[in-house]
């Protein structure tokens, strides 16, 4: 039996808290609780079974910017936190995630389209629509090396790997594209990750996009 995936929707609109619970009431695999204000948030986020996901609208009561992303994550190691917002800024988004944010849903995504997403987040993934892939100024601020220097450290079958990756295939798609094992692919992925810095495959395609590695 499939362990279900328990999400905390924090967002100041029951309507849209509620609409999401419905939503995902209709699937198996998932839990579903709210809150509307930070304090109710920690407070449910802070029982003894931790949330898997919590999908936060920053414009919940109490929430300050980065300062509070900063507390959720230190607070809630074991919960991904994830923005909800209808328009994001890249600079904040890209901010969030170097503080350990793991992604932003955007409010436009379809209802068919979240319970995929959320099962991509709770495998440790980083999600972000590929419109802010595609922005230059998603700016990881923790990077210090410019992007020729990082690119001198990748094999050329690591670049191959990595254009496929900001191509948006998966590693058994890449693998089955080279003529390579998944397992190969992986290794290949963790080599990447370490040589750019990177949290996982999302980060370092969004990497390769900001520093033109490509």
């Amino acid at each position: 039996m499939t362990e279900k995936i328990s999400l905390l929707v924090a967002d100041e609109h029951q309507l849209l808290r509620d609409a999401i619970s419905v939503a995902l009431m209709c699937d198996p695999d998932f839990t579903v609780s709210t809150a509307g204000t930070l304090e109710e948030l920690n407070t449910k986020a802070g029982e003894a079974d931790p949330i898997d996901i919590i999908l936060l609208n920053l414009n919940i009561s109490g929430v300050d910017g980065l300062t509070t992303l900063q507390d959720l994550v230190e607070r809630h190691p074991n919960s991904a936190i994830v923005l909800l917002s209808a328009e994001a800024d890249p600079e904040f988004v890209a901010k969030a995630i170097d503080l350990g944010v793991r992604g932003l849903v955007p409010k436009s995504l379809p209802f068919k389209s979240l319970s995929n997403t959320l099962r991509l987040i709770k495998t440790g993934e980083v999600f972000l629509p590929i419109s802010f892939l595609n922005r230059s100024n998603m700016l990881s601020y923790s990077e210090k090396t410019t992007g020729a220097e990082r690119k001198s450290k990748l094999s050329t079958k690591e670049l191959g790997v990595l254009r496929y990756v900001t191509s948006g295939k998966t590693n058994k798609e890449i693998a089955w594209e080279v003529g390579l094992s998944e397992v190969t692919i992986k290794m290949h992925m963790r080599s990447i990750c370490m040589k750019l810095n990177a949290r996982n495959r999302t980060h370092a395609a969004m990497l390769a996009r900001q520093m033109q590695l490509l």
